[in-house]
């Protein structure tokens, strides 16, 4: 069935429509967006393919803020982190919505790039972007823990104090933390 989806896809794409169509069951055809499309091959682990529909997208003005998401998504997934951060960054210029999972994504993208004030200006920004749910909990934790490396690879030995003392008291069982926070009370 997957490789009947991914014929189609190819054939759609080929004859330049705005949409792609699968079957659904032996009753019903859905319309698929190419934003949709590109989803799908992201959870499938197939990178390049679901840059080249979200590409696709923006060419056809499909869902642009998304299209770009996608392609930042995939970008980073191929550890490609430059082009990660341009797209992620094109996302929020098309207005995508701003979440704390795009700045962590380009705060450690600039992490990557050995860039730590501007992955610690990412990670504050994703911090305040919170809306305080559960639903970015887990990644607004990551981001603060985030910030005490980011100081230490600065050799800001002051600053990460302060974030390790700031994480410690938001998040008192993590061990790792603790120990950062133990080794840097010795700088």
């Amino acid at each position: 069935m997957k490789r009947w989806i991914v014929a189609l896809v190819v054939v759609c794409l080929l004859a330049g429509g705005v949409y792609l169509y699968y079957v659904m069951s032996d009753q019903e055809l859905e319309q698929v967006t190419y934003v949709e499309a590109g989803i799908e091959e992201l959870y499938a682990g197939n990178f390049t393919e679901a840059i080249a529909l979200f590409e696709t997208a923006i060419s056809e003005q499909q869902e642009v803020d998304e299209a770009w998401r996608g392609i930042g998504l995939a970008r980073f997934r191929l550890q490609d982190f430059a082009g990660a951060s341009e797209a992620l960054q094109a996302a929020l210029d098309a207005e995508a919505e701003e979440t704390p999972i795009i700045y962590n994504l380009l705060g450690i993208s600039a992490m990557k790039r050995r860039d730590y004030s501007e992955a610690i200006r990412l990670f504050e920004q994703g911090i305040l972007v919170d809306d305080g749910t559960e639903t970015y909990a887990t990644v607004v934790q990551e981001m603060r823990f985030n910030l005490i490396v980011c100081y230490e690879r600065l050799l800001d030995w002051e600053m990460a104090r302060v974030k390790a003392q700031e994480y410690i008291a938001l998040y008192p069982d993590d061990e790792a933390a603790r120990k950062a926070a133990e080794f840097l009370e010795t700088r």
